[in-house]
């Protein structure tokens, strides 16, 4: 599942920055008024190469089962959620896929700590190794 995720996050972003890039996916420019950016190219070119990118190179980790590929997912989820957290922030208009796009990550973190054994049950006292 965190490879899907990665995945579909990666294409996500990828097509998302396609069309900011080339015509603001039908975006109203003034939803930038107070923002750094004065057109989508920007923040466009900024959710290809920091999401994408991220969310990309993490998936070929998972894929590939590299030693370091939890913290590349991780650090995947956590680049998306400052995305999402940033443009709250700094965009009024709120839009459904900003939800979407917030439980994602979090359904990654959770990919994460089920991938590293966090939600396994300790082991019960009778059965420790280190019996007296």
């Amino acid at each position: 599942m965190l490879l899907v995720l990665l995945v579909v996050n990666a294409l996500s972003a990828f097509g998302s920055m396609a069309g900011l890039v080339t015509n603001g996916v039908g975006m109203d420019p003034a939803w930038l008024e107070g923002t750094p950016f004065a057109t989508y190219l920007w923040p466009g070119i900024l959710l290809g190469v920091a999401v994408g990118g991220t969310h990309l190179v993490a998936a070929v980790m998972v894929a590939r089962r590299a030693p370091f590929a939890p913290l590349a997912a991780m650090m995947a989820a956590v680049t998306l959620l400052v995305w999402i957290f940033t443009q709250v922030m700094l965009i009024e208009e709120r839009f459904w896929l900003q939800w979407l796009y917030f439980v994602l990550p979090l359904l990654e973190v959770g990919c994460v700590a089920a991938w590293l054994g966090l939600f396994r049950p300790a082991p019960a006292p009778s059965d420790s190794p280190h019996r007296p």
